[in-house]
């Protein structure tokens, strides 16, 4: 098998992974149609929840239409707004979307980086330059845990892709129920002595170990409190043999540049686009 096609495997693999692992927290269903699937949310509104994907065309003419009938389902029978995510698996819709995604009619919203860490026999030689006590307490009171994730998010700040999160996210992680044996959560306080100042959440399968929603306190950012509580997830994505770890972060935005430095590596970008409004 040639390294593209490892590739793209491993992509398809994180993607499905990605999916199972919002399923009864943000995702309430992904539905598989013939030629595309519709991911969607009856809580969260955004599209991050709520999009069109794996979409199977082999030309511009069948793309044209089945986004069109997928624009028609997500409209009139989850009523969300028309977004199409785009991975290099999905083909010819990912190797022409600036052809099939016509900029007069089409913006991209978001370019979201998908990293994976590998090299799990280095993963002690991470330096953090964190000088706090930090420790991370497991928790399964996600009342507690929500309402640190939105304390910690919402910081009015332009510069913070999450910096006026809507109250949704609180409500879907309060609310949250496991939805499948195949993946296990583990929902975490972050603490610095006795003081909380953020969360993170972990969620693997036999093979994958996912980071999502680390979220620090404004007043604690840049004292290496974010790369500390990664490296210790990695020091457990190691300990529990699992063969990669993996986050997503906007391109562009200062965590993507955080986890280079930890030794992340970049797999791919998914591609967000919408509707541009008349």
């Amino acid at each position: 098998m040639s390294d593209n096609l490892e590739k793209i495997d491993l992509i398809t693999k994180l993607d499905r992974f990605n999916i199972d692992s919002n399923i009864g927290i943000g995702i309430t269903e992904n539905k598989e149609y013939e030629k595309f699937n519709i991911v969607y949310s009856n809580i969260i509104s955004d599209f991050y929840y709520n999009y069109i994907n794996s979409i199977k065309a082999s030309n511009n003419a069948e793309a044209i239409e089945l986004l069109k009938k997928a624009e028609n389902l997500i409209n009139e029978q989850y009523n969300r707004e028309f977004c199409v995510a785009v991975l290099p698996t999905d083909g010819y819709i990912f190797d022409k979307r600036d052809e099939v995604f016509d900029p007069n009619i089409y913006e991209c919203v978001s370019n979201e980086v998908w990293q994976i860490y590998t090299d799990f026999e280095i993963v002690q030689n991470i330096v953090t330059n964190c000088n706090l006590k930090i420790s991370l307490e497991k928790t399964t009171d996600m009342e507690l845990f929500s309402n640190v994730m939105y304390d910690s998010y919402v910081t009015g700040n332009d510069d913070d892709p999450y910096g006026d999160l809507d109250l949704a996210y609180k409500e879907a992680y309060k609310n949250y129920k496991k939805s499948t044996d195949r993946i296990e959560h583990d929902f975490y306080i972050i603490k610095n002595e006795n003081e909380v100042i953020g969360i993170i959440e972990d969620a693997y399968d036999e093979e994958i170990f996912g980071i999502y929603c680390l979220a620090i306190k404004s007043s604690y950012r840049n004292k290496g409190i974010g790369k500390e509580v990664i490296k210790q997830l990695l020091k457990k994505c190691k300990e529990m043999n699992k063969k990669v770890a993996f986050l997503q972060t906007e391109k562009g935005f200062y965590p993507e540049q955080i986890y280079n430095k930890l030794g992340f590596k970049e797999i791919c970008t998914e591609y967000y686009y919408t509707k541009k409004k008349e």
